[in-house]
């Protein structure tokens, strides 16, 4: 998931935004839904049938069932596919939850980093940054110029998504599910660093 999942919001969609435009939202934003529905509910219900890997199948679908943040990717898909008008009192809420999620995971990541010591090698790390930040670039532009034709609209703020930095989602499911949240806290930072670069010569 490190190797895929991408700071669109904070990181990715204002280069994209001075670079295009405002209509460079729109691809970005369809990452995102994708991203979210596909790759981060995927993730969570693939180490949801590993940390239950010994029991009956009735408590795996139990833990998925009960696992908060499945329930609220589908009740959000339930409600947007649904045009569902909600009150504003619920929207306001969520926006100030919802705001307060990427502080709160860059906070735990810095506090997991002050304990990193950064001058020795870590080979995931490193094997990670290389995928997110060389061979997801490169996958995309061979996909994006020699299979599909792609309007440029589309086309060039996607190649920024697949070229930015890890994400921070990773980072928060390896600490709630006793992964290596080292390896992928420096993850981010290299692949941070390693992004300025893939992401000026796309641009």
């Amino acid at each position: 998931m490190a190797s895929c999942f991408v700071n669109h919001v904070f990181f990715v969609l204002p280069i994209a935004t001075i670079l295009y435009g405002e209509q460079a939202a729109a691809p970005i934003s369809a990452i995102i839904a994708i991203d979210t529905t596909v790759i981060f509910a995927g993730t969570i219900m693939g180490l949801e049938f590993a940390s239950h890997r010994t029991e009956s199948g009735w408590r795996v679908l139990r833990s998925l069932l009960g696992n908060p943040v499945l329930a609220s990717i589908a009740v959000g898909l339930a409600v947007n596919l649904s045009g569902i008008a909600l009150h504003d009192g619920i929207i306001t809420f969520s926006s100030f939850a919802g705001a307060a999620a990427a502080p709160a995971a860059l906070f735990s990541l810095g506090i997991i980093l002050a304990k990193t010591r950064f001058l020795s090698l870590d080979y995931a790390a490193v094997t990670v940054t290389g995928l997110k930040t060389v061979i997801h670039p490169l996958l995309a532009w061979f996909l994006f110029t020699g299979f599909v034709d792609f309007d440029p609209l589309w086309r060039n703020p996607a190649l920024l998504v697949a070229a930015g930095p890890c994400g921070a989602m990773p980072f928060v499911l390896a600490m709630q599910y006793r992964v290596r949240a080292e390896s992928i806290g420096l993850a981010i930072i290299y692949s941070t660093v390693a992004s300025l670069f893939t992401l000026s010569l796309l641009a």
